[in-house]
């Protein structure tokens, strides 16, 4: 009996899976394990140029275009729509004609505002003392900041207050790069050239602020 149970077990070592039984296995081996693809993963979804369009920068593709769960979350048409141009645009006195120096500078300054944030931040964890640029770029953030909302209001609009902000949006941008560009770490290089780009975005927008 021992024997015929060792005989047994030789042929069940013989063929993993198998009910080992007399005269060989009693069920087919279990089916190996199969490879399953993680369902719900982001995935990159072809851009789709309709006729008349621009096609994107080499490279780049449509970043935000992605399926989850199966449905598109955004395309690029959304995008589109959803511009900042467009938004003054519908303002009931604005009528479409929109003043498109002063809305790239709003953007520019609202974008500035996170880029002086950041830097910020980024030197509040440096190990040398960064007060002075911490406090620069805090103040530049604040400046460009208001500078961004101000530049998309229409309603009763005070062009001598817009003005007035739009100077000094230039003029903190100045003061921000300047001192962003007495260090070296990556951040402020990024601060310095945001800021300048804004100012100049500034300088373009106000001679058409009348």
């Amino acid at each position: 009996m021992v024997e015929a149970i060792g005989a047994r077990l030789e042929r069940s070592e013989a063929a993993p899976g198998c009910l080992a039984g007399p005269g060989g296995c009693l069920s087919s081996p279990r089916p190996t394990e199969m490879s399953v693809k993680p369902f719900g993963l982001r995935e990159r979804v072809p851009e789709v140029i309709r006729p008349g369009e621009p096609s994107p920068a080499p490279g780049r593709g449509n970043g935000n275009d992605h399926v989850h769960g199966g449905l598109v979350s955004i395309n690029r048409k959304a995008r589109l729509a959803m511009s900042l141009s467009k938004m003054v645009g519908l303002h009931p006195q604005v009528n479409g004609a929109v003043n498109e120096q002063l809305v790239t500078a709003a953007r520019h300054a609202m974008l500035c505002s996170l880029f002086c944030t950041s830097c910020a931040d980024a030197c509040s964890a440096e190990q040398m003392d960064m007060r002075d640029c911490i406090r620069i770029c805090s103040d530049c953030a604040d400046v460009c900041a208001a500078t961004a909302r101000l530049g998309v209001r229409r309603t009763s609009q005070d062009i001598e207050m817009l003005r007035a902000q739009m100077e000094t949006c230039v003029k903190a941008c100045e003061i921000c790069a300047a001192e962003c560009e007495r260090h070296e770490h990556g951040h402020f290089k990024l601060c310095m050239t945001m800021c300048r780009e804004c100012a100049d975005d500034c300088r373009k927008a106000l001679p058409t602020i009348q």
